[in-house]
């Protein structure tokens, strides 16, 4: 049974789709394949630091603990990891990457944070995808909080390490330098040296080149993926 999230609750995957949000403009501030990617790792990486899957010495991904978590993502990737579906963590980024963004915007909007607009473009007149703030506070919250902890010199906990790396990875970390300072690229560099070796593994496996998987798969309703941003 799904658990029920308070109202202001997000998972690491809405907060990095957050954090990855240039919420002037209603764009991400990185492409639609790093941020799959990205959602992709958070989603695995949400597994390992719950204690329900870990990465082995080979790369593959296993499950340890099979309790769903009451994650709109990380539960159908767990419930595929106990139906011994065991691929490398790099397979599972590149299967998962395509839909993820049009699933998390999806769950953001059902809880109020965000709203989708289609918006033609009056030079090119194509239809692009705006993702607005509906609770200005919620949707650059985990954007503020990480800033904050990149920029200043202190530790941080397990899950802001992995996300700062993933945004690292993804090419979204010099919003924060220009916001922060450069301090982000010395706490950037200090993370990365403290970061658990699974959650190291899931950092590389987002950076590494997209595998040609075999196997298709669908974890989650998906929207119509076409849409532009």
């Amino acid at each position: 049974m799904r658990r029920a999230r308070t109202p202001s609750e997000l998972t690491l995957t809405e907060e990095f789709f957050l954090v990855a949000l240039d919420d002037s403009t209603g764009r991400p501030m990185i492409g639609r394949d790093p941020l799959g990617a990205g959602l992709a790792g958070t989603a695995v990486a949400t597994l390992i630091l719950a204690g329900r899957a870990e990465v082995h010495d080979d790369g593959l991904l296993v499950p340890i603990d099979g309790q769903p978590l009451g994650d709109p993502v990380a539960d159908p990737l767990l419930a595929e990891l106990r139906q011994e579906r065991r691929q490398p963590v790099t397979e599972w980024i590149a299967l998962m990457r395509t839909g993820l963004p049009d699933v998390v915007a999806e769950d953001l909007e059902s809880l109020g944070v965000l709203r989708t607009e289609l918006v033609r473009q009056p030079v090119t007149r194509r239809t692009v995808t705006r993702f607005l703030a509906m609770d200005p506070v919620r949707a650059v919250g985990p954007r503020v909080r990480l800033g904050h902890a990149l920029g200043r010199v202190v530790a941080v906990d397990g899950r802001t390490a992995v996300l700062a790396q993933i945004v690292r990875v993804t090419g979204a970390a010099g919003w924060f330098v220009t916001m922060f300072g450069p301090t982000v690229r010395s706490q950037l560099t200090a993370t990365a040296a403290r970061l658990d070796p699974q959650l190291a593994a899931v950092v590389a496996a987002i950076d590494a080149p997209v595998p040609r998987s075999k196997t298709a798969i669908r974890l989650w309703p998906q929207r119509d993926t076409s849409i532009a941003w």
